[in-house]
Parts: structure tokens; C-alpha cells; sequence
């Protein structure tokens, strides 16, 4: 088990003592039919369409990680493999902070 910071410890303290989330030490993201169906919604023509779009979509979300000081990330959800996206996913995490853990569930 890694130890925490104290910066950590406070904003975790904060948290739960306010309506805010300052930190978010684990994530779970979950690939459902769901995000299958956003994408076939598009009509995209291309796999490289499908790909810069999916790049797109996870990049605007990086911003948000960083600021929630995520530290480790579980893909869930349907089968995680089947996500046209998954390395690219991957990659941008690994950017974003080259000590998170990911796990495939």
C-alpha cells in the first residue's frame, strides 16, 4: 500500500466535509452499449474518424482527471478489450500521469 500525502489527506478531508469533490483517488470507468451507440450514432466513415473522435472524447476529459488528482483507474464494464479506443485510452492516461495504475476488470 502507498502511502499518502498530506496534501492528499487534506483534500480527501475536504471532500467529504464539503459538496465538492477535491480528489478522486480511484475511478471506475465502465464501457456499456451505450458508448457503442454514440458511436454508430455518428455515422462515422472511417476507422480514422472513429479514432480522432474517440481521441477527442477522452482528451476533454484529461483536464477533469488531473484536477480530481486520480490515481488509479479500473476499465469495466461489458468487455473492456472490445473498446475500438482501449490502447489509445490507455496512452492518454499513462500522459496524464505516468504513475497510474490502470486495471482491466
Amino acid at each position: 500500500m502507498t502511502s499518502v500525502s498530506p496534501l492528499e489527506t487534506l483534500r480527501r478531508q475536504q471532500t467529504r466535509s464539503t459538496h465538492r469533490i477535491h480528489s478522486l483517488p480511484q475511478l471506475v470507468l465502465m464501457r456499456t452499449a451505450a458508448a457503442t451507440a454514440v458511436v454508430d450514432v455518428r455515422h462515422l466513415e472511417s476507422e480514422r474518424d472513429e479514432a480522432r473522435a474517440g481521441r477527442e472524447d477522452i482528451e476533454r476529459q484529461m483536464g477533469s482527471l488531473r484536477n480530481l488528482h486520480v490515481q488509479r483507474i479500473v476499465l469495466s464494464g461489458g468487455e473492456a478489450l472490445m473498446h475500438k479506443n482501449l490502447w489509445l485510452l490507455c496512452e492518454l492516461l499513462r500522459e496524464l500521469n505516468k504513475d497510474l495504475q490502470i486495471t482491466l476488470l
